[in-house]
């Protein structure tokens, strides 16, 4: 996988965020975006920023196993 980017890594810091895949369980519902504001500090475009960035690498994540899904598949 490839490093995380230099403003991602200065949301994550002024944020106050440990985890990236936090931000995918935050974004579920409105109230866990409120959840978040309350909890982290930063703004609502911080928040979608962030989670544009978890959710792409999670969507690169789950084609690379199934693509390797696939590949034991047709053995």
């Amino acid at each position: 996988m490839e490093a995380i980017p230099k403003y991602i890594q200065k949301l994550l810091k002024k944020t106050g965020m440990r985890n990236l895949e936090d931000i995918l369980i935050y974004s579920k519902t409105r109230a866990g975006w409120r959840a978040w504001l309350e909890k982290y500090t930063g703004s609502f475009t911080d928040f979608l920023r962030l989670y544009n960035y978890a959710e792409k690498i999670r969507r690169e994540k789950a084609d690379w196993l199934y693509g390797i899904y696939r590949y034991m598949g047709d053995r």
